[in-house]
């Protein structure tokens, strides 16, 4: 990939057909050497830029996927931010 910025992303495909992907995420700069691992992840819902329809997404729909792109604060989606916190235990709140 040469001098061209690559980012690693938490991404989503929407679930509109022929849609496109949605970033949630920026994990960091390309490292092939990194094994990404989403450890918890509740149910959230997105609304697309594409289409502007809302679905609901689990953990079994994010993966990562690496672009030439810079990340952006845009990048960060509130939705997937809340859903992959740790839930407090009993006591903690």
């Amino acid at each position: 990939m040469g001098d061209d910025p690559c980012f690693t992303y938490w991404v989503v495909d929407c679930k509109t057909p022929d849609c496109g992907t949605i970033v949630l995420d920026v994990i960091g700069p390309c490292d092939l050497r990194r094994v990404v691992y989403l450890p918890v992840c509740r149910n959230f819902e997105i609304t697309c830029a594409g289409c502007m329809k809302t679905y609901v997404y689990s953990r079994g729909d994010v993966r990562s996927e690496n672009a030439l792109r810079q990340p952006i604060s845009a990048d960060r989606n509130s939705s997937f931010q809340a859903a992959i916190q740790p839930e407090p235990r009993l006591g903690e709140e």
